[in-house]
């Protein structure tokens, strides 16, 4: 597998389990039932996440950057 599409799967998988953790204990509002949805929005931030930090080597803070980015995107659930 290739760089890019590994950390882009890297990115759907870290943002998938945080989302699955919160909605198991309530951590977050109302989303929608559709799991397809659910799925394309999902990807969809894991693109957006790859394209702010495009380019970037991690050096130890990928971890907060990506909590970050889902918190925001989270907050108004």
């Amino acid at each position: 597998m290739n760089k890019p599409t590994y950390s882009l799967c890297e990115v759907v998988a870290d943002l998938s389990w945080f989302l699955h953790r919160d909605l198991m204990s309530g951590g977050v509002g109302h989303i929608d039932d559709d799991s397809r949805e659910v799925i394309r929005l999902i990807i969809e931030w894991a693109e957006e996440f790859e394209t702010i930090h495009a380019d970037r080597e991690w050096d130890g803070e990928y971890f907060e950057a990506i909590d970050d980015f889902y918190a925001e995107k989270t907050k108004n659930l």
